[in-house]
C-alpha cells in the first residue's frame, strides 16, 4: 500500500468495518504504534480499530458500547463506532464516561498546571473541576451511580463529587494510580506498586493489597479483572482472588517502560508533504512517514530488522535507508507505494551502519558511508565505487551540493571535496548538515548545538539553540530543507533536566524562526490500560 492508502486505512475504515457488537475488552496495543485493539475475553476476535502514527491510549467504552473515548497525542477524542467519525473534545487525556453517557471527565494540562474537567460528549460545556489542584492529576474514574469521581493526585487516591465542590483523600497507604470502580460501586481498585493492585471501600475502610498485576479493570459482571503485569510483560485475566485465568497479550518487545516514542532523522519528501523519520519503536529503529503537521503511517514491516536513516529520492518514489539484521548492515531501498524493498550494498563499520545516505540531484547515484570511507553506487544497483580512502579518519554524513560537489563531516567539522579530490575544511566543529535546494545555503548544527544557516556569501544566522551535553551526547541533529527552502526539519534533543526525555522532530520557519514540534516523543510509561464493555 502507498502512503496515502495507508493513511486512508485509519480510524474510520477500522471502526466502520467492526461497528456491530465489537468484542468487550478494549486496550492499547503493545505494538510500537500504540493503536487501540479489541478482543473477546477468551482471547479471540482480536483486531485493531485505530491505525497510523498517532499514539492512542487510555481508552474508555461509552456505557452504550457505541463510542470510545481515548487520548491521542495530548488530546481527548471520541470515536463513533457506527460512523467511524472522530471528534476532538479538548487538550488532555485519561477520559472516562459518566454512567449516563452524557458527559466525560478527563485530565487537562494547561498553563503549567494539571486539573480535571468535564464536557459533553460533543465537546461542548467544558467545565473545570475546582477540586483538582494541579499536582500530577490523572486517571479520573466515574462511579457507577454517577455520584463520585475517583482520581489520582500527587500519587494519592482522592474522591470528588462531579461538580468538584467536595473532595476527600482515601487512606490508601501511599502510591495510588489507575483507579477503577467495582461494578457494584462499593469499592475502588487501583495500582499500588510494581505488579500490585489494591482495593478500598468508598468510605475508606477495608483496605487490602494483592499481588500479580496492576491497572485492574473489572468485567461488567465483576467475576474477572483484566490486569497489566509489568513483571511478565503481559495483559492477563485474573479472578478477584488473584488466580490467573489466561494471558491475553504478551509483549514481544519486553518491558514497555523504555525505548518508546523517540523520533529522529527527519527528511522532507520532494513534494514537501511528508517527512520520513526514524522512530525508536520497541527498542528498534523503524521508518515512518509523517505529515509536517502530524499524522502519518509506518513504512517498515513489523519484522526483527532495524531500519533507520531514511532519505527520499528526488522523484519521491523511493527511500534509501540503513537496514540491519542478523546478517549485517546494508544500504537498502524501499518503494513506499508498494512496500517492496531491495538491498544495494553491504555497509561495514559501526559508525557508518546508522549513517544516512544521500541521493545525487538526478537520482542516478547514492553516496553512503562504509568502513570509515565514502562510496557511491548506482541507484538501480551495481558496483560500489570508493570515493575517499582515509584509514585514520571516519567520514560520515555525505551530501552533494546542488552543483555536484561532495561534502561530508568528521570529528574536525564539515569538509568540501575540492577539485582534484583535496578536502577543504568548510565549517570547523560543524556536525550534521544539509544543503538548500537553491541559493547555496548550508544548514548545520554547530559545536554548541545551535541550528545555523550559512549564506552563499559565508554569513551565519543562528535560528535556534538546543545546548547539548557531552555527558549524554544529546544534541540537535539531522537538518533537512523543505523543497521550497522555507523550512528546516531537524531532531530536537530531550530537555537535559528530564532524565526520561526522548528526542523528537521539529520544523522551523527560516524567515520567522517560528518552531513547532511535529513528532512529539511519546509517554514512555505507557501501559495497556484495559477497559471492558457491558
Amino acid at each position: 500500500m502507498g502512503i496515502l492508502a495507508l493513511l486512508a486505512a485509519s480510524v474510520a475504515a477500522g471502526a466502520a468495518s467492526g461497528a456491530t457488537r465489537p468484542p468487550p475488552i478494549l486496550f492499547t496495543s503493545n505494538r510500537p504504534d500504540f493503536d487501540l485493539v479489541v478482543m473477546r475475553a477468551d482471547g479471540t476476535q482480536r483486531r485493531r480499530i485505530t491505525r497510523g502514527f498517532p499514539n492512542d491510549d487510555q481508552p474508555a467504552w461509552s456505557p452504550d458500547g457505541l463510542r470510545i473515548a481515548f487520548g491521542r497525542d495530548g488530546k481527548v477524542v471520541v470515536l463513533d463506532l457506527r460512523t467511524g467519525g472522530l471528534r476532538t473534545l479538548a487538550k488532555g487525556g485519561d477520559p472516562d464516561w459518566a454512567p449516563d453517557g452524557r458527559r466525560l471527565v478527563f485530565r487537562v494540562f494547561r498553563a503549567g498546571r494539571e486539573y480535571l474537567a468535564t464536557a459533553r460528549a460533543n465537546g461542548s460545556g467544558l467545565r473545570a473541576l475546582p477540586a483538582s489542584r494541579g499536582v500530577l492529576v490523572a486517571r479520573p474514574a466515574w462511579s457507577p451511580d454517577g455520584s463520585l469521581i475517583a482520581f489520582e493526585e500527587g500519587s494519592y487516591l482522592w474522591l470528588t463529587d462531579p461538580a468538584g465542590r467536595h473532595r476527600r483523600r482515601l487512606p490508601t497507604g501511599g502510591y495510588s494510580d489507575s483507579p477503577a470502580w467495582t461494578p457494584d460501586g462499593l469499592r475502588i481498585t487501583f495500582t499500588c506498586g510494581q505488579d500490585e493492585w489494591c482495593e478500598v471501600r468508598r468510605d475508606g475502610t477495608h483496605y487490602r493489597r494483592h499481588r500479580g498485576g496492576d491497572e485492574p479493570s473489572w468485567s461488567p459482571g465483576g467475576e474477572l479483572l483484566a490486569v497489566t503485569s509489568l513483571d511478565g510483560h503481559a495483559l492477563r485475566l485474573i479472578r478477584p482472588d488473584g488466580r490467573v485465568v489466561r494471558t491475553l497479550v504478551r509483549s514481544p518487545h519486553g518491558p514497555r517502560d523504555s525505548g518508546y516514542g523517540e523520533e529522529t532523522e527527519p527528511d522532507f519528501s520532494p513534494d514537501g508533504l511528508w517527512l520520513v523519520v526514524t522512530r525508536d519503536a520497541g527498542h528498534k529503529p523503524t521508518l515512518y512517514a509523517i505529515g509536517p503537521n502530524g499524522g502519518g503511517a509506518r513504512l517498515s514491516p513489523d519484522l526483527p530488522n532495524e531500519e533507520d536513516a531514511g532519505a527520499w529520492s528526488p522523484d519521491g518514489r523511493q527511500i534509501a535507508f540503513r537496514l540491519r539484521n542478523r546478517r549485517g548492515c546494508f544500504l537498502a531501498l524501499r518503494w513506499p507505494a508498494t512496500g517492496r524493498s531491495r538491498r544495494l550494498a553491504r555497509a561495514r563499520g559501526p559508525a557508518s551502519c546508522s549513517d544516512r545516505p544521500a541521493w545525487s540531484r538526478d537520482g542516478h547515484r547514492i553516496v553512503y558511508a562504509a568502513a570509515n570511507d565514502l562510496w557511491t553506487i548506482p541507484s538501480g544497483g551495481g558496483r560500489s565505487v570508493r570515493v575517499t580512502n582515509t584509514p585514520k579518519v571516519v567520514e560520515l554524513g555525505p551530501r552533494w551540493k546542488p552543483d555536484g560537489t561532495l561534502t561530508y563531516r568528521d570529528r574536525a567539522g564539515i569538509w568540501l571535496v575540492a577539485a582534484g579530490g583535496t578536502p577543504a575544511l568548510l565549517v570547523a566543529g560543524g556536525q550534521t548538515f544539509a544543503w538548500s535546494h537553491r541559493g547555496g545555503r548550508l544548514a548545520y548544527i554547530d559545536a554548541s548545538g545551535s541550528l545555523v544557516v550559512r549564506s552563499a556569501a559565508g554569513d551565519d544566522t543562528t535560528l535556534v539553540s538546543f545546548p547539548g551535553t557531552d555527558e549524554t551526547g544529546d544534541f540537535a541533529a539531522d537538518p533537512s530543507w523543505s523543497p521550497d527552502d522555507g523550512r528546516i526539519a531537524f531532531t530536537v534533543p530531550p530537555d537535559p533536566s528530564d532524565r526520561f526525555g526522548e528526542a523528537s522532530v521539529a520544523v522551523i520557519d527560516v524567515a520567522s524562526h517560528r518552531l513547532h514540534v511535529v513528532a512529539e516523543s511519546g509517554d514512555q510509561w505507557r501501559s495497556w490500560s484495559p477497559d471492558w464493555r457491558g
